[in-house]
């Protein structure tokens, strides 16, 4: 069985091509994934649109959680439900306060500045992913012509 597979070796330069891509794509995930360190504590950025509001015992007292707009606009409104966080997808860009109230109070929790990918950082990715991927069917092709 072990003598049906080969192993293929590939040349410097292709060598050295793959694993830069390889390195560069691994640096480019990593930094698009890394959170933005903010000097605020009540400060918070997303790239995705997405926030995590996790519950703190203080919250049971309010009865809902208020997203407003930079503008003051409610954008969107959620029951409080003592012990259940909140997961928030789908914002647009731009910045965004989530407030609690109640009938006789009101606590701001953060801010959250949404900024989403840019187009063009995608589509680089998308091309590097698919210039490694015809490199690959092209190694692969051309070491099964050679045997």
């Amino acid at each position: 069985m072990f003598s049906l597979l080969r192993w293929h070796t590939m040349s410097r330069p292709a060598t050295l091509l793959m694993t830069t891509c390889l390195t560069s794509l691994v640096v480019i995930a990593l930094a698009t994934t890394a959170f933005a360190v903010t000097a605020a504590e009540n400060e918070r950025s997303s790239r995705d649109g997405t926030v995590e509001v996790l519950w703190e015992s203080g919250y049971a007292q309010y009865d809902t959680l208020l997203i407003a707009s930079a503008r003051g606009e409610t954008v969107a409104q959620y029951p409080v439900i003592e012990g259940q966080n909140w997961v928030i997808t789908g914002m647009e860009d731009g910045r965004y306060q989530f407030i609690l109230e109640s009938q006789s109070s009101s606590k701001f929790l953060f801010t959250l500045g949404v900024t989403h990918y840019s187009l063009s950082a995608a589509f680089s990715l998308f091309v590097a992913g698919l210039v490694m991927f015809l490199y690959l069917l092209f190694t692969l092709i051309k070491g099964e012509r050679s045997d």
